[in-house]
């Protein structure tokens, strides 16, 4: 019976894709052939121009995306459809790739912080694809455009260390880094201690200061975060509605309905206890 049960598990336990075999290939790039350094140095220099111009056009377009339909809703659907995956799935092992990357969320955001709201419930479905093409889009074009090397970049190790900076701004162009949030901190104000003499004369303030607030800022607005989902969790786990209403209004600051207003609003959700755990989170 042991080994009937211990076979039962192996067969129901669900077994995570094999991560994407990646190949190998040796490429060679006849279109420089027989030119001098200079000339080549041309050529990633038009192909960084022609990129940076038409990066100018596509982030506006992007920008118009939040002037068209309401920020909030292009925030969760893009987090909710974009990218959530279901539990033991990693897109980027499986496909080699993540067809909508963390970063884009985070630019979204500061669109959303530095334009007016827009409110409007035009519907946003029939123009998904073309929304999500459009970040496609600017997130090659941003990789491109550091192709544009400055005048003084004039010799090979100049390119490498032109290039090296490049790569550490591209894949560091939103919030997430290299390393560790703390290892992040610390060289970050590490820098600003260096510049803070030339930065004050400037701008008039401490720049180690200044992110060392937005530091202590983020982590108030994190434990908020945390304790506002622990407390949605111990409501949402409610086996039935009655314990739903008791549980969430014992944790929130909220008005403690009747019997007869709870009734109105288990009706109002079909008398099904998802579409209310789903409407009283949203409250």
């Amino acid at each position: 019976m042991k080994k009937k049960a211990n076979a039962n598990q192996t067969r129901n336990r669900k077994i995570a894709p094999d991560p994407i075999k990646m190949k190998y290939y040796e490429m060679q790039f006849d279109a420089a052939e027989g030119l001098s350094f200079e000339e080549r140095l041309e050529m990633l220099r038009q192909v960084g121009k022609e990129a940076d111009s038409k990066f100018q056009i596509e982030y506006k377009k992007l920008q118009d995306w939040f002037k068209a339909y309401d920020q909030l809703n292009l925030l969760s659907f893009s987090f909710y459809y974009f990218m959530t995956n279901r539990t033991g799935y990693d897109e980027e092992a499986v496909t080699g790739a993540l067809e909508f990357p963390p970063f884009y969320q985070e630019l979204m955001q500061a669109f959303a912080l530095t334009l007016p709201r827009t409110y409007t419930a035009k519907p946003f479905s029939k123009d998904v694809e073309q929304f999500r093409g459009n970040f496609k889009l600017v997130g090659e074009l941003t990789r491109l455009k550091y192709f544009n090397l400055p005048d003084t970049v004039a010799t090979l190790d100049e390119v490498y260390t032109h290039q090296l900076r490049t790569q550490m701004m591209a894949q560091t162009t939103a919030v997430r880094n290299w390393s560790y949030e703390h290892q992040m901190q610390r060289t970050t104000l590490s820098l600003a201690d260096k510049i803070k003499e030339s930065f004050i004369a400037v701008h008039g303030f401490d720049p180690g200061v200044f992110l060392q607030t937005l530091y202590d800022m983020c982590g108030i607005v994190q434990e908020r975060i945390n304790e506002h989902r622990r407390k949605t969790v111990k409501f949402v786990r409610a086996k039935n509605h009655t314990r739903v209403f008791l549980t969430y209004e014992s944790l929130f600051p909220v008005f403690r309905g009747d019997q007869e207003a709870r009734a109105i609003m288990w009706d109002g959700c079909n008398r099904d206890l998802k579409q209310l755990k789903s409407a009283t989170s949203c409250r």
